[in-house]
């Protein structure tokens, strides 16, 4: 039996407080009342119900405890969902609290990097963020480097949940791109982001956390300012 259907006919059991029968169950699931029997059965062999008596059956300590889980599973996902969503739209606004939420995360990866990257991890950031300094000398486009440094940042901090919340956060339907459509044009040349990936490499090769958090923070800061002045 799928886990979806599983969950159906014991939400039912979980949200009353007396014996279910398969007849009651016909009146709120689309299934027959012979599936909805054969179903029970399954849910009894798998220790999910028990029978009481003639009134019908009750969910039991273990039938409680997969619906309980499954529910949290599916809350986590939901959100994960509503965040994806979120993401997909690309108004100012959606950019804005975005780059808030990069604000609190990302100062803290770049200066996690700085305590857990290797030497080898550090040089192999320094040359991609040399990479992306000399396409940008250049005129040449490097969102998609731009983008690598900072997941890069990310995954070095050693933190896994951080690492994935920023790549969903930032790689979900091209948002990252957005951010430099609506952001960089309106960047000065005094005010490039080049001049704060520069400041990031320095603070990076001498593994100065606290350094790396605020060129980090500075760079953000300079993206939520072009976010402001693009409304």
């Amino acid at each position: 039996m799928k886990n979806e259907r599983i969950y159906a006919l014991l939400s039912e059991f979980y949200n009353h407080q007396e014996p279910v029968g398969a007849s009651t169950l016909k009146n709120t699931l689309n299934m027959s009342q012979t599936s909805i029997g054969r179903a029970l059965v399954s849910l009894e062999n798998l220790g999910f119900l028990e029978k009481v008596s003639n009134k019908g059956r009750i969910i039991t300590s273990k039938g409680i405890l997969w619906y309980e889980k499954e529910t949290a599973l599916l809350d986590k996902q939901s959100i994960a969902n509503d965040l994806i969503q979120g993401q997909k739209n690309t108004s100012i606004t959606k950019l804005k609290e975005a780059i808030y939420v990069r604000k609190l995360l990302e100062p803290q990866a770049a200066g996690l990097a700085c305590m857990n990257a290797t030497d080898e991890d550090l040089e192999r950031l320094v040359e991609l963020i040399n990479k992306y300094i000399d396409c940008i000398s250049k005129a040449q486009e490097a969102d998609d480097i731009d983008l690598k440094i900072h997941l890069r940042i990310a995954e070095l901090s050693g933190n896994k949940t951080l690492f994935m919340l920023l790549t969903l956060l930032l790689t979900e339907d091209k948002t990252y791109m957005d951010f430099s459509k609506v952001a960089l044009p309106t960047f000065k040349p005094e005010n490039s982001a080049t001049l704060n990936h520069s400041e990031i490499l320095r603070a990076v090769i001498t593994r100065d956390s606290q350094a790396a958090s605020e060129a980090m923070l500075k760079h953000l800061e300079k993206i939520e300012d072009a976010l402001d002045i693009a409304v």
